[in-house]
């Protein structure tokens, strides 16, 4: 399986085993994932987000 590339995803219950939400529906490079992550971590610095690999299927 290839990886098509990333999502950005919010965790309900931080770091505790739960669904994580999509934040955004676009696929992107992993840099402009964790860039994301930078920026909104400028305003909700305790938000847990994450980018998880999206297999091209």
């Amino acid at each position: 399986m290839l990886i098509a590339g990333y999502i950005l995803l919010v965790s309900a219950c931080g770091l505790d085993a739960c669904d994580a939400l999509p934040v955004t529906p676009e696929v992107m490079p992993k840099e402009t994932c964790e860039q994301w992550i930078k920026l909104i971590h400028e305003k909700r610095p305790n938000h847990v987000l994450m980018c998880l690999p999206v297999n091209q299927d």
